[in-house]
């Protein structure tokens, strides 16, 4: 791959997407340009775009792998089109002499998902504390400030509570 100009953007397809990047090393159901006997090399031009035509989802996506070498870096490659729900991306070059030679794609999920989850973990753990806390004091008889024990009136054998 020698030259590719910013006005014609590279058109993936981004299919399941892999929780780690090493699954994603196994590969997927996605697009993926393989170069089985050659460098990934960058040769002329700044700007790489991949145009994921509105797909993906959150987690990692190996796009690109090759047998040499690569003189690309991660701040070459821009991400365009991705799915409406996906607010970030970081692009991953695995270049290393012991590992595979890949390019790998992780996309990052809209916060909103990540407080709704931590809002209902704090309510959840908010309503749980102050159930319990309120509890022990109700039912608690050597509390100095048990509510039931002004409204209990003895009436002889039987027990009346005052409204």
């Amino acid at each position: 791959m020698e030259r590719q100009r910013v006005s014609s953007p590279w058109v993936f397809h981004l299919g399941v997407a892999k929780p780690t990047l090493a699954q994603a090393n196994t590969g997927g159901t996605g697009d993926l340009l393989d170069i089985t006997n050659g460098d990934f090399l960058k040769g002329m031009g700044s700007n790489f775009i991949f145009d994921f035509a509105g797909t993906g989802q959150p987690g990692w996506y190996k796009i690109v792998d090759w047998t040499g070498n690569t003189t690309f870096l991660v701040s070459d490659f821009t991400a365009t089109n991705l799915h409406p729900y996906i607010t970030g991306y970081w692009f991953v070059i695995d270049d290393g002499p012991l590992s595979t030679t890949a390019l790998y794609l992780y996309l990052v999920p809209e916060p909103h998902i990540w407080w709704t989850v931590l809002l209902l973990f704090f309510v959840v753990v908010c309503v749980r504390n102050n159930f319990f806390a309120r509890s022990s004091t109700l039912w608690n008889p050597s509390c100095k400030h048990n509510p039931l024990q002004s409204k209990v009136v003895r009436v002889g054998t039987a027990i009346l509570f005052n409204p």
